[in-house]
């Protein structure tokens, strides 16, 4: 019988059943899983976690890097996130690479795996190049964003380029993060496509967030890790400002560590009473808060250190529900959100445009109704995760012959 064993190499994965670090991670499992393959995922320990478990129908093995209270690198916002927090985490970093190349060679080994597919360049695609040296086996690696677009060191930077130059095949999450990939290496041309991580489709019978029903106000919403990033504040001041015209109210949904100077943020603007900050919510409540609202804005910024939303798939998610989305226009983003076509975009870290854009959708109800219609046509079939699965299922069929 033919092998179908694949092995994810991961640095963030859901933790337990409804978690969202990185949930695109475990439904691309499912997936996959669900197209005959048998996928397995190698993902970082961390205190109060089981070793060895089975989330959802997958099987997650996890590697201890260091001492189980001191495993901080990973998880709770990512690695980028974590690095920032607390530049003691880079002592880790190097116990992580080889406890992580130590976990992935004895596991494939043992399990005699047909393909590994490694999830963000640094530090998994560099694994994944050393295993394929050392085990002869097919590799796949794949970018999702923060990897290529951050930590640019020399040092790191040429670590990249050596895994990207020993991939066979490198799947790129948007244009944004091809263009700088093959920057980076002229002779990965031939071997990278963009396939987007995919969003879970909804039941569009079931969406309510209908602008012809008689409202006492609109319903703004924004989805997302609470972070500089995620640019938030300017979503905030925003508000304020369209508040002098139109009754708006914004749901937040989503934790990080940015939370408290946000709800500071909203008492000093005076718009306390018509933000609720929810906090994270299980990916099934996600999807009603965003059916219940009327306008999705994700006012992501470019940090100093490169990084950009490379995807963002909470973005789509908006447009599957039947959202108006309004976005910056940075990295990734316009492969979904296209100006004036299936969203508005604007300038990023100017409130000013984002209160202009949500104003213009509140008072032009043809418009919205025409970003809402392309934007959720565009999202089906072109950001459905079971249509990314099958790209990648025939990249896998296609290594394997």
């Amino acid at each position: 019988m033919e092998n179908r064993k694949i092995l994810f190499i991961v640095s963030s994965a859901p933790m337990y059943p409804g978690d969202m670090t990185a949930p695109f991670i475990l439904n691309m499992a499912k997936d996959l899983s669900d197209l005959g393959w048998e996928v397995d995922i190698l993902a970082p320990h961390a205190p109060d976690l089981a070793l060895n478990e089975c989330i959802e129908g997958v099987r997650f093995r996890r590697f201890r890097y260091f001492f189980e209270r001191w495993q901080t690198l990973c998880y709770r916002g990512g690695v980028q996130a974590n690095l920032i927090r607390s530049k003691i985490n880079l002592l880790l970093v190097p116990c992580f690479i080889i406890a992580e190349l130590i976990a992935a060679f004895r596991l494939i080994s043992k399990k005699k795996y047909a393909l590994i597919h490694s999830h963000w360049i640094i530090p998994q695609g560099l694994v994944g190049t050393i295993c394929t040296k050392l085990l002869k086996i097919p590799h796949v690696t794949s970018i999702h964003g923060a990897d290529i677009h951050t930590f640019n060191s020399k040092l790191v930077k040429s670590l990249k380029k050596y895994a990207l130059d020993n991939a066979e095949v490198i799947i790129a999450n948007s244009s944004s993060s091809r263009k700088t990939a093959e920057e980076l290496s002229a002779r990965i041309t031939d071997k990278i496509c963009v396939i987007p991580t995919g969003a879970t489709p909804v039941d569009t019978d079931s969406n309510n967030n209908m602008w012809y029903e008689k409202k006492l106000h609109t319903s703004i919403i924004f989805v997302g890790r609470i972070v500089l990033e995620k640019g938030l504040p300017y979503l905030l001041k925003a508000l304020a400002a369209v508040q002098l015209k139109h009754q708006v109210k914004l749901t937040v949904v989503g934790d990080g560590p940015e939370l408290a100077n946000c709800i500071q943020e909203a008492n000093d603007l005076g718009i306390n009473r018509s933000v609720t900050f929810v906090g994270a919510a299980p990916h099934n409540e996600v999807y009603h808060h965003l059916q219940r609202a009327d306008i999705f804005v994700g006012p992501s910024i470019t940090l100093s250190n490169g990084w950009t939303e490379a995807q963002g798939n909470t973005f789509v998610e908006a447009m599957l529900c039947g959202l108006p989305v309004i976005a910056s226009n940075i990295g990734g983003i316009p492969d979904a959100v296209i100006n004036g076509q299936t969203g508005l975009l604007v300038e990023e870290k100017n409130h000013t445009e984002i209160a202009e854009a949500i104003t213009k959708l509140i008072e032009n109800p043809e418009l919205r109704f025409r970003l809402s219609n392309n934007g959720q046509k565009h999202a089906l079939e072109n950001f459905s995760r079971y249509a990314t699965a099958e790209k990648i299922s025939r990249i896998y069929q296609c290594k394997l012959k």
